[in-house]
C-alpha cells in the first residue's frame, strides 16, 4: 500500500482526535455544563425574582452546546463512550435529554429563588 494511504488511514481512526474536535467536544461536555452551573447559582441568587441576563445566557449555552454536540458528531465523527460512531439518533436523544433537564433545573431554579424571596 502506498505511504500516503496509511496516512489517511491513520488520520481517520477512532483514536486520533484534532485539535479543534477536542476543544469542540470540551465545549458541550464540560464548558457548556459549568457555564450553566454559574447562571443557575446567579438566578437563583437574584433578588428580583423575573427573567434576567443570566437566563439568557443559560438557555444560550444550551442551544450551543446542542449545536456544538452536532457538529462533533457530523463533522468530527464523533464517538460514543464505547468508541463506537455517534449517529444523529444518538444526538436526538441528547436534545431530548438535554431540554428535559435544563428546563427541570431552570424551573427549579427560579423556584428557589421565588422561595427565598417570599
Amino acid at each position: 500500500m502506498p505511504e500516503s494511504a496509511n496516512k489517511t488511514e491513520s488520520a481517520n481512526s477512532p483514536g486520533d482526535i484534532s485539535g479543534s474536535g477536542c476543544l469542540l467536544r470540551l465545549g458541550w461536555m464540560l464548558l457548556g455544563p459549568a457555564a450553566l452551573v454559574i447562571c443557575i447559582m446567579k438566578i437563583i441568587r437574584n433578588p428580583v425574582v423575573e427573567l434576567s441576563f443570566a437566563d439568557a445566557v443559560f438557555w444560550g449555552v444550551v442551544i450551543i452546546m446542542a449545536v456544538l454536540k452536532r457538529v462533533d458528531i457530523t463533522k468530527m465523527h464523533g464517538r460514543l463512550a464505547d468508541d463506537r460512531p455517534a449517529t444523529l439518533e444518538h444526538w436526538r436523544r441528547y436534545l431530548l435529554i438535554l431540554g428535559a433537564l435544563a428546563v427541570a433545573v431552570w424551573a427549579g431554579a427560579h423556584g428557589i429563588a421565588w422561595y427565598q424571596s417570599a
